[in-house]
Formats: structure tokens, sequence, C-alpha cells
């Protein structure tokens, strides 16, 4: 039922007016002057108003002004009714923002037909803004690395993740090709031509771009790897790459997605355990408009095309009320649960929230809602429809609403459950380790290439007969307890690890 405002001087007119629409099962309310119609609207909401643009107390024309200084055409429609058979003054009304005319004496089924299409289309328009700001939200909160570019890999537009990692400003990300932004290796040592090295052919990012555009197919995850330079060293950087095609501004473009996984691949292959990288990949793109005039068919064009990406996701992503209650959830998160999407319907986040994790899940959310924080991360353990447990990397953002209340939260998941088994298992293989070494009269030594810095494990300062608190463990430290002779075989020998992956 649609609450629909009649302003009219003519009360019979206005009784027959609304009879026909009570008719159509919409709520109505009369007002018989222009300063009574404001007063309501004040006090009141509607979703559409019948204007009429001669009234006692001041014209149709000034209350659509006042109106439209407050409300836009797609917040609050307005059909203006009237006799006047003026062209310049319907024009008038026209462009000060009306949505439509109707002449008077006018047919009751052009008056139920306008209504009920003008109707339908605010309420697509206002699904179809909502899920933009979703949309925008995630984009903008996720860690992941994640840009849209053109077919030649020339970056657009970069959200906040990107930025961080190139240090740079979304300005002047904008127009760069991708390898000169990361500052790949080979496009550094090339003179800057990032898709014109020998290299080029064999890049996964590009060739990932390439397929998306040709195709129209997206890409999930390819793992590949590639060299950054920068002034201070050359950095091995392992990364998933996922790519989506997208329509941005009306144009063609590829939604890239960069996880790095660096870290995470050196602690499984230390822990000699595999296990994928939390996965935290979220797409996103300004899909919508906010023109009045866009036909039903590109809205649910967009709307489409929202529901494909929003479900292509390969993490879990649900939006609750503010009482915490699911509203919107994609495949990955009904699949992962084991829960049907009516399941859920019926459920908020404290049901599938394992007990001892609910006061403190409870708690951050409150504070959500109370606007004492905006975001928030935690890692906390949910249960499935079968009782079986799995951790999750939870990343909640609240969207409010022009008044700056919250109307949705978004929450934004991972399965880590692997990841937690292999940091628990690389603790009991380092203990382990230490433990032999002291039986043994053995020791190891680390050295980072990233930081640049060395490790000694406690047993080889015992060893050398050295303490930790005397000796600061560096490469030229570590040189000068060479035997002379040995130096240049130890160099030769490092520099074959680092670079030939030759063992020592």
């Amino acid at each position: 039922m649609s609450r629909i405002l009649i302003v009219e001087d003519s009360s019979s007119v206005a009784q027959h007016l609304s009879e026909i629409l009570q008719v159509e099962q919409h709520q109505t309310q009369i007002a018989l002057s222009g300063h009574d119609a404001l007063r309501i609207i004040k006090e009141q909401s509607f979703e559409i108003i019948l204007l009429d643009l001669v009234l006692p107390d001041m014209s149709g024309i000034q209350i659509l002004k006042k109106l439209r200084q407050k409300f836009t055409a797609d917040i609050l429609p307005i059909i203006v009714i009237s006799s006047i058979t003026s062209e310049t003054e319907i024009e008038k009304a026209l462009q000060l923002g009306a949505n439509d005319f109707i002449q008077k004496p006018f047919s009751e089924l052009i008056l139920k037909v306008k209504t009920k299409n003008l109707l339908h289309l605010q309420h697509k328009t206002t699904e179809t803004n909502l899920n933009n700001k979703v949309m925008q939200d995630i984009f903008e909160s996720t860690p992941v690395i994640s840009f849209l570019v053109d077919k030649d890999v020339r970056i657009l537009k970069t959200n906040n993740s990107g930025q961080k990692f190139f240090e740079k400003a979304g300005s002047e990300l904008n127009g760069m090709l991708a390898g000169n932004a990361i500052q790949c290796l080979n496009a550094v040592t090339n003179n800057g031509r990032c898709g014109q090295t020998n290299f080029c052919a064999d890049c996964v990012i590009r060739n990932a771009v390439n397929y998306t555009f040709k195709t129209q197919k997206p890409i999930y995850r390819n793992e590949g790897s590639f060299h950054v330079s920068n002034e201070k060293n050359i950095k091995a950087m392992d990364f998933l790459i996922s790519t989506s095609p997208i329509v941005y501004n009306g144009i063609n473009t590829v939604l890239l997605s960069i996880e790095d996984i660096t870290n995470e691949r050196l602690a499984l292959r230390e822990a000699q355990d595999t296990s994928e990288k939390l996965a935290k990949a979220v797409l996103d793109l300004k899909l919508l408009t906010k023109k009045l005039n866009l036909a039903n068919t590109k809205l649910s064009e967009q709307e489409q095309q929202f529901r494909i990406i929003f479900n292509a996701f390969n993490v879990g992503i649900g939006i609750t009320n503010p009482e915490g209650k699911y509203i919107m959830m994609n495949d990955w998160w009904i699949n992962h649960l084991g829960y049907t999407h009516e399941e859920l319907s019926e459920m908020d986040f404290t049901d599938i929230t394992y007990p001892d994790d609910i006061d403190i899940s409870s708690d951050r959310f409150n504070k959500l809602i109370k606007k004492e924080i905006t975001q928030y991360r935690t890692e906390k353990r949910f249960v499935r429809k079968n009782k079986s447990l799995f951790w999750g990397d939870l990343s909640v953002s609240a969207i409010f609403d022009s008044e700056g209340d919250v109307t949705h939260v978004v929450g934004v998941i991972s399965d880590i459950t692997q990841l937690k088994e292999a940091r628990e298992s690389l603790l009991k293989s380092e203990a382990a380790l230490l433990e032999a070494q002291k039986i043994g009269n053995t020791a190891h030594w680390e050295f980072d290439l990233i930081s640049g810095k060395f490790f000694w494990s406690e047993q080889a300062f015992k060893i050398l007969d050295l303490k930790p608190k005397d000796f600061t463990v560096t490469y030229k430290n570590v040189m000068q307890l060479l035997h002379p002779n040995d130096m240049e075989i130890f160099e030769q020998a490092h520099q074959d690890c680092i670079y030939k992956k030759i063992p020592i």
C-alpha cells in the first residue's frame, strides 16, 4: 500500500481522486491549500504527490519549487493535474521537476496507469540505489587490492587498499599502466614499458585481463608471482588474481583484484602444510544512475548485473538490518553454512555464532549500531546447519542514510580454518625443532630477504659462545665470524641460493 497526497482546492475533485486511488489499494490524504500541503509533507512521508497548479493561497509552481529544493524526483515523485492548457506552464512545471502531467478533465484509466508506473519505477530505483551503496561500501572497506583497468591494463579507478599498496593517491594512479603502478621489475628495467617487454606475454595479470575482455568471463583467484622493485630492494611477491567484466561509465572495463599471499605462502611452507590464504576479494563498481527517466529494462539489467557480481564473490557476504537479522546474502555464504536462503532470512547473526563468541560479537555489533564505531574486524567461530564449526575472518561495516542513521550492516567473511591449523602446526614444529637442536647440539639461522634481518636460534649463540645481548646479528657481523679464506665461498653460495635457488 502506497501513501499519496492529493493537493487540490476543489473538495469534490479531491474526493473523486481519492476514491479512484483507494480502489487501487492506495492510502490517500487531501490538502485543500498550498500551506496545508507543505505542513502535511513536513510531518508525514508520501510515495507520490498529485498537485493542482491553481490553489487559493499559492500556485502549484511555487509548491513545486519548494519541494524540489528538498526532495529529488526519484525520492518524491510529483504528478501535476491541472485544467491549464498553456504549453508554457506545463513545460515550466516539467522543467522544475514534475515527473508527469495529467490534463483535466482526466481519464481514470490514465490516472491509474501513470500512478502505477511511477510507483513501480520509484521502487526499482530505490532498490537499485541501495545495491549501489552496498557495493561501494564493500569496495572501499575490503583489504584486498582492487582496481578497474582498460584493455591496455591502464588503471581507471583504485580502492583504498590499492592506494595504500601503491603508496599513491587515486588521482595519481588514474591513467597509469598496472605494471608501472606495481613497479614490476620488468617494467622498471625496460624504461617503464609495461606490456612491451619479452616477459609481458607470460604476465599472469595481463593474460587474465585479456581473457576477460575477450570472453567476458570472470577469473577467480589464479596464482602467480612477480618481482617488485623500489629504491631500497627487490621483493618477490606471491599473489592471487581475480577478474570480472564490468561496464563503468558506459565503457567495458575489467575489475581486477590482487591478494598478496607472500607471507602466508612462507608460513605454510615452513610448517610443511599447504593451506589456502585467507581470501578477501571484494569487487565493486558504481553500477547505478540517479536519472529518473531510466527505463525499467535498464534498471532490470543493472539489478541483474549486481546479483551476478554479488554471487560471484569468492567470500561470504551477508547484509543485515540494524537488529542483526539477515536480509540479503550471497551464494558462498548460503552454501558454506548449509542453510537455505529462506532459513537464513529468518535468522540473525547470533544464530550461526559459536556460543562462546556471541557476547563479544553482540557487543561490537551494538557499538556499530550506536555509531560508537563505523566498522570492525574479528576472528570468530561459526556454526553450520550440520553443527560443524569453522573459523572465519569477519569484516563488518555500517551503511548510513543521508541523516547519518545506520540502515544496513555489511559483513564480509572468509574461511580461515586451514590457516588457523597451519599456524598451530607451525608453532608445534618450531618448538620441536628447538628441542631437537638442544639434544643434538645443532643450530639454525634464517635471513629474511624482504626485511634484510637475520634470526639465530638460541643454540647458535651457545655453539659460537656468544650472548644475544652482546652480539647483533647482521650480515656484516656474520661475515666477520668467518675465516677470511671462507668469505668468498660463503658469499657465492649465498647468492646462488637467493637467485638460482641452489641449497647451501
